[in-house]
């Protein structure tokens, strides 16, 4: 069921006159300030698209949708997720998260094995990427100003053996998540540019490594893959070798 550009009103009328058993809708564009209560009863949701609204938090009651797929929360203004949310990550396997206003995101993903995509670009004032240790079947993140994306994977251990890095497609950063990347990379923003491929798009990197060392997140294999990927190019290496608070996470 599709309910775009101010349509969403006609929802409550088409469940009253049929099963609640809707497993797909959008409702991209209707102007939401929230999700409307009604969604969290459909139980048997798989793929929710709620995207381009105004919705500022998700609420506690999402959690009745265990067997959601796919969550689609992009352009809106989120600054929060509800810790229920949790309880919707046996099946999920796309959770798209960009273009909001999240700061501190609190998501267990201890249920989320099942996750293979997970979009979190363009949240401005992020402060860490959330633990992500249990999601063993990630093969593709975005996150700061960069797109990660596993490419190829060994069969036997699932591990990401080779790994693309490029610019997120929204890669415009704010002022302030410049400053945070430069800072913690020791102000080394001077050492990239210049060559070719990813030595020109080396800007926009900086958010990318700046939260992914703030928490250790480069322990998990996608990561860790993207951090080789970018390694491999002198002038982002010039970056890691500079920054002793980089070095030590590498070590971890």
């Amino acid at each position: 069921l599709q309910l775009h550009d101010g349509t969403s009103s006609l929802l409550q009328p088409l469940l009253n006159h049929s099963p609640p058993r809707l497993t797909r809708l959008s409702l991209r564009n209707c102007g939401l300030n929230a999700l409307p209560d009604v969604i969290c009863t459909l139980t048997h949701m798989q793929i929710l698209d709620v995207s381009y609204n105004k919705i500022q938090s998700v609420p506690a009651n999402i959690a009745h949708l265990t067997k959601l797929r796919e969550l689609h929360l992009n352009n809106n203004v989120l600054n929060t997720l509800a810790a229920s949310l949790r309880f919707c990550c046996d099946n999920l396997e796309t959770l798209a998260l960009h273009n909001n206003k999240l700061v501190a995101p609190s998501v267990d993903f201890r249920k989320a094995q099942r996750l293979q995509k997970l979009f979190m670009h363009g949240n401005p004032s992020l402060e860490y990427l959330m633990e992500l240790s249990p999601c063993v079947r990630l093969r593709e993140l975005s996150l700061g100003s960069v797109s990660v994306r596993a490419q190829r994977v060994c069969p036997r251990t699932g591990k990401a053996l080779v790994v693309n890095v490029s610019p997120s497609p929204d890669h415009q950063l704010s002022g302030t998540v410049q400053q945070a990347g430069r800072a913690l990379l020791g102000g080394a923003s001077a050492a990239f540019g210049g060559g070719g491929g990813i030595g020109q798009a080396q800007p926009y990197f900086l958010s990318f490594l700046a939260l992914i060392f703030r928490r250790s997140s480069c322990s998990h294999p996608l990561i860790a893959g993207a951090v080789e990927a970018l390694s491999r190019e002198k002038s982002s290496r010039d970056v890691l070798l500079r920054d002793a608070g980089s070095m030590q996470q590498l070590k971890l």
